[in-house]
């Protein structure tokens, strides 16, 4: 009696089977509608098995294995998505991502320099962008502040000109050159630089230059007398833009790493009024001069123009130092005629030359 139950039970637990009634077989009809086995390959994080027996139809919950691919050709995690929601049976909260959920279960707690997502990147041999490799001074940041300052060497030109003068009787006057008339400078700037490309920066920067009266000098003989006088300090300030072009990072000894650099700039400075001061002769004579302080020049506003070569390295996570040196050019000033015009001797000594220096300037940018 009990094999005839027994054989009757197992005949009808066939036909419900054959029939459809219960089983797997319904939740997946055809093994291919959830993608072959084989195409899902690893996902990462080990075997197949992870993702659950294909009787109880999990595997939708992973979605499309496939399009996952090799989890560790992904290298993003950005790009990698959650593919641990299905693996952990994480199925999606507001406030929290699959890497953060990732982490929590591995038992991270937080780190004030490192976020679930790159904890969890770590754990997946994934590589950090290369965004970041602007703190290292590797890069160019968008977005700088920027400021130097350093001394100004004065070369090659006069501010007093002799040769232009209306060669009167009597007179034998000696140019004076702005390194003889003026002590070195101090120039500063402030600005900032946007970055065009990974190696190119445009650069806006206004600047302050300031230089000190060497005091008197001997500007030649009228009638035989000696003629001497100091010109009042030198003073500017004006505006700079240019274009700089970086090289890669060269390894340095000391610091980590140095980049050199070229730079071109255009721009105008408003320079002050400079007058010629306590003019004497040194004896007396049918000659006078027509006063103590005689108007040089007007201040007014003239042309530069700059080529610049450098070198920086980061010393902090945000900033770099630089050295910077070139040669700058500055159009001519105009001159004052109030006194020093036509029909007096001393017309054409203050007709001067265009100005060249040599910056020499310690900078700071900081990288936003």
């Amino acid at each position: 009696m009990r094999l005839l139950l027994l054989g009757s039970a197992a005949i009808m637990l066939s036909g419900c089977s054959f029939l459809g009634i219960g089983g797997a077989s319904k939740k997946i009809p055809n093994i291919s509608q959830a993608g072959a086995i084989s195409q899902a390959g690893s996902l990462g994080q080990g075997a197949i098995g992870q993702v659950g027996s294909l009787g109880q139809g999990t595997l939708g919950q992973v979605g499309s294995v496939a399009q996952a691919g090799s989890f560790g050709q992904v290298g993003s995690i950005a790009q990698a998505g959650s593919i641990f929601n299905g693996q952990q049976g994480f199925t999606g909260q507001s406030s929290i991502s699959a890497q953060q959920y990732y982490a929590q279960q591995q038992g991270f707690t937080g780190q004030p320099n490192i976020s679930a997502q790159q904890y969890y990147a770590q754990q997946q041999g994934i590589q950090p962008a290369a965004a970041s490799r602007c703190h290292t001074g590797n890069c160019l940041s968008r977005w700088n502040l920027e400021g130097g300052i350093g001394p100004v060497f004065h070369v090659g030109s006069n501010i007093v000109t002799a040769d232009r003068t209306n060669n009167a009787g009597g007179t034998d006057f000696s140019s004076v050159s702005f390194s003889d008339a003026y002590d070195p400078g101090v120039r500063a700037e402030l600005g900032g630089s946007y970055a065009l490309a990974p190696n190119t920066k445009v650069t806006l920067l206004g600047h302050y230059e300031r230089a000190d009266s060497d005091g008197v000098q001997n500007l030649g003989t009228i009638n035989g007398q000696d003629f001497t006088g100091r010109l009042t300090d030198y003073e500017a300030y004006g505006v700079e833009v240019g274009l700089r072009q970086y090289s890669a990072p060269w390894k340095a000894p000391i610091v980590d790493s140095v980049r050199p650099y070229v730079e071109g700039r255009l721009g105008a400075s408003r320079v002050s009024s400079i007058d010629l001061v306590d003019a004497q002769l040194s004896g007396t004579g049918p000659f006078a001069l027509p006063a103590a302080e005689i108007p040089f020049n007007d201040g007014s506003w003239v042309p530069t123009a700059a080529g610049l070569v450098g070198v920086e390295t980061p010393i902090a996570r945000y900033t770099t130092l630089g050295l910077e040196t070139g040669v700058r050019y500055q159009g001519g000033l105009e001159s004052d005629t109030s006194v020093l015009g036509v029909g007096s001797p001393l017309g054409g000594l203050n007709n001067n030359n265009s100005r060249i220096t040599i910056p020499l300037t310690l900078r700071g940018r900081y990288r936003f």
